[in-house]
């Protein structure tokens, strides 16, 4: 029988997100009333609901230092078949509870819901209240559910194992999660299964991710390991995996080898350039063409996004003639059609 634990990492002082990881937690007591609940709290005085384990890790550093407290999550509760990591700001319906206890062991990595709602400043006042709220049942408009790589995902204690955990040269806001999804797919040779039903809502707060933090040199170390666990060779992933050679050491060989780091620019029209995160979408060149820039997207998020992305920004008006031939000898070899 499986034995899950849902993990919960927090640190922060702000008011709103205080309270939206008291409503998640209290939601999630509400849909799997005898969900056996852990919290790894970072230098945390927070007053919290109660829980099955509430640990308070001191770290001297004022970064966020996630995949370290999940981690310290696994290695204290290591009795449990299955583990579910879920963000203090995700509130899930019962139809994600259903999800993980019906699928937890068809992938390396599930995915225990199909919609991702993000709620306004005023929906989440009203949701944390109890309070009705008219939410459109859609998924944000910016990011394909295909992307979604955080939020709440299941995993095995086997699983965990293989990968060596999460990688602790991960700190502060992003790119962790795909990180654990690229090396998940890499270990296993399969991908992660996004499950038909469940709805997850994202309570409002404010953003970190603004744009002095993704111009930040931490954010862009970030994306470039994680584009490095993708780009590295077969050999030094082994040793990657043994805990032989860090990131940070790949990291500085790849540069000096001349690897890609950060974005690569897709060439679309004569004023259209857009710039291509590199750690997502795995073009090879610094000036991928439009053929290999949507065969990725292809792979990555399937014919529906890159239709999206085409309808969007490839149009007579803003492309090149002969990137607009590209797009249509695509469609056709892919089986794509505009209906």
């Amino acid at each position: 029988m499986d034995k899950i634990l849902y993990i919960y990492t927090f640190y922060s002082t702000d008011p709103c997100r205080l309270r939206n990881f008291k409503a998640s937690i209290e939601q999630l007591k509400t849909v799997e009333t005898d969900a056996d609940i852990c919290i790894v709290e970072q230098n945390g005085l927070s007053e919290l609901p109660e829980v099955t384990f509430h640990h308070r890790v001191d770290i001297e550093d004022a970064n966020f230092h996630k995949t370290g407290l999940l981690n310290y999550a696994v290695i204290n509760h290591p009795d449990y078949t299955h583990y579910v990591m879920i963000d203090a700001d995700s509130w899930i319906d019962a139809g994600v509870v259903d999800n993980i206890h019906n699928h937890c062991d068809d992938a390396p990595l599930v995915f225990p819901y199909e919609t991702c709602v993000y709620l306004t400043e005023a929906q989440t006042r009203r949701k944390c209240r109890h309070d009705m709220v008219d939410i459109p049942i859609r998924y944000n408009a910016n990011i394909p559910i295909t992307r979604q790589t955080g939020l709440i995902n299941c995993f095995s204690k086997d699983t965990y194992d293989m990968v060596g955990g999460f990688d602790e040269e991960f700190v502060g806001w992003g790119a962790e999660d795909d990180a654990f999804v690229f090396k998940i797919r890499r270990v296993t040779g399969k991908r992660e299964l996004r499950c038909n039903g469940g709805a997850v809502l994202h309570l409002w707060h404010k953003k970190v991710n603004d744009r002095s933090y993704l111009d930040g040199l931490r954010y862009k170390k970030n994306r470039a390991y994680c584009s490095l666990i993708r780009r590295m060779t077969d050999d030094e992933f082994k040793l990657y995996l043994a805990k032989e050679v860090s990131l940070e050491d790949i990291y500085k060989d790849f540069a000096e080898r001349g690897g890609i780091e950060g974005d690569a620019t897709l060439i679309v029209g004569p004023n259209l350039r857009l710039n291509v995160n590199t750690s997502i979408y795995y073009v090879q060149t610094l000036h991928p063409t439009m053929t290999e820039f949507l065969t990725e997207v292809m792979s990555e998020d399937g014919p529906e996004t890159v239709k999206g992305f085409v309808n969007t920004y490839v149009t007579k008006e803003s492309a090149y003639p002969e990137v607009i031939k590209e797009v249509e000898e695509f469609y056709e070899r892919h089986g794509i059609t505009n209906d």
